[in-house]
């Protein structure tokens, strides 16, 4: 679903974003786990989440075990991969844990989507949360929420802009439902 040209574009930022303590700390996870007990094969997570980026990079079709295996990282859940206009709201996209169909729902509301628009210029791959772009108080007054979010189970939403050309993004959302902790 997504292009080879912005599947190239979308591997390259997370090398350097996931190297920091800072980010690790922000989604909510160390980024220098505990060792695992005596008797264990040890497995460096990041590594591992490395690994799989550059193996969808030549083969899309593990983009989905990517999404799932970076919500794992953060204690999210459903995620998408999306290639969205920011004017428009057309675009495309792949979900893991999510009905792939309701990914007809969120183009749907195009630019009625409070979350879709860039309003931190210049505009730059960077990590987000849903009330850093609008308060969750206005968020859930709004048809997106109640007509997508609400209904898929979705409350709280890690943005990951991975990359921006013109008018579009590569974005990784990760979802947490109500009840859980809100990213931060």
């Amino acid at each position: 679903l997504v292009p080879d040209t912005v599947v190239t574009i979308a591997a390259a930022p997370v090398r350097g974003f996931m190297q920091t303590d800072e980010n690790w700390s922000r989604l909510g996870v160390s980024a220098h786990p505990e060792p695992k007990k005596a008797g264990r094969k040890s497995v460096d997570a990041e590594a591992d989440f490395l690994d799989l980026v550059y193996e969808a990079v030549i083969a899309p079709d593990r983009w989905v075990a990517v999404c799932e295996r970076f919500a794992d990282l953060i204690q999210g859940g459903a995620t998408t991969l999306v290639l969205q206009h920011q004017q428009t709201g057309a675009g495309d996209a792949l979900s893991a844990r999510m009905d792939p169909a309701e990914l007809d729902v969120m183009f749907r509301f195009g630019t009625q989507n409070p979350l879709l628009k860039i309003a931190d210029f210049p505009a730059r791959p960077r990590i987000l949360t849903d009330e850093e772009k609008l308060p969750k108080s206005e968020l859930v007054r709004t048809a997106y929420y109640n007509e997508f979010l609400r209904p898929n189970g979705i409350h709280s939403l890690l943005i990951a802009r991975l990359a921006v050309e013109k008018s579009s993004t590569v974005v990784l959302n990760v979802v947490r439902p109500l009840g859980r902790d809100a990213f931060a």
